[in-house]
């Protein structure tokens, strides 16, 4: 009996099945550096101009709680390392931790905190359970499947 393949599943003119969600991939990814930083402005935007953002309401997401600067003070870093200050009340003893909120920012160079926010607590243990499913399902997959070189697929172990 012969077996039908579907010509999308074939490996004719597999080099543009590969190569053209590829290309659209790296289009998107440089529309995204290029329109990025002006749909999206950084800490550091906001602080250079100050005047041209005063009153601009923003979505604060993952960025880490350094330190208390008093009460209902508290200053926050992004990944980038760009610091600034936050008007708002939260519970105390969060140092370390993450925080997504809705600001406000102000023209000196604060953010006063909107609601709703979020602290993220056990991120750290999240991570560590996430990444362990991942390792044992990866080597359930090896156990289960082997790369054939010479076809450049994975095909069931016998």
């Amino acid at each position: 009996m012969r077996r039908v393949v579907s010509a999308l599943f074939s490996n004719r003119l597999l080099w543009l099945k590969i190569a053209l969600p590829a290309s659209v991939l790296v289009c998107f990814s440089i529309l995204s550096g290029v329109q990025g930083p002006r749909l999206l402005p950084r800490f550091t935007d906001f602080l250079k101009e100050p005047e041209r953002f005063d009153g601009a309401e923003l979505l604060v997401q993952f960025t880490m709680i350094e330190r208390y600067a008093g009460p209902g003070r508290f200053v926050v870093h992004d990944i980038w390392g760009n610091r600034i200050e936050v008007l708002g009340q939260i519970p105390e003893g969060q140092d370390g931790c993450f925080i997504s909120f809705r600001a406000k920012f102000k023209a000196p160079g604060y953010l006063i905190l909107g609601k709703p926010w979020h602290i993220y607590r056990y991120d750290t243990a999240k991570l560590i359970v996430s990444a362990a499913a991942l390792l044992t399902l990866l080597v359930l997959f090896a156990r289960s499947f082997g790369l054939n070189i010479r076809r450049l697929r994975f095909e069931e172990r016998r």
